[in-house]
């Protein structure tokens, strides 16, 4: 089993499903994921195939840092507040999580994101 980073709580990590020690949920409500820590990119391959519900055959993933935007102040998807790439809420959650991010970033932990 991995280990979450120490910024989420039980709170964000019980909408995430293990795969082989990769931490896979949904993000948002279009079919897109998030995987936390950066993996082999075959195994993140692997990780979303078992997660995807649509049958996808493939995945373009982007390896990367978030934090978490709880609760966002803004308009995610307008104006992200870091400069990042992507802000969306976690399969359904009350908490969002901003992608794109430096890795310098006061919060920032490691992610593979499937942008749907």
């Amino acid at each position: 089993m991995s280990t979450f980073p120490a910024v989420l709580t039980a709170r964000e990590t019980d909408v995430f499903t293990d795969y082989d020690g990769i931490q896979v949920s949904f993000i948002g409500d279009d079919g897109g994921m998030v995987a936390l820590g950066h993996h082999d990119e075959g195994a993140a391959q692997s990780a979303f195939h078992r997660h995807d519900i649509w049958g996808r055959s493939q995945f373009d993933i982007s390896t990367t840092w978030a934090v978490l935007a709880d609760p966002p102040t803004h308009d995610c998807a307008a104006t992200p507040t870091t400069g990042c790439a992507g802000c969306d809420e976690a399969d359904g959650t009350p908490w969002w999580m901003e992608w794109g991010v430096d890795q310098s970033t006061s919060g920032a932990f490691p992610v593979m994101v499937v942008e749907a």
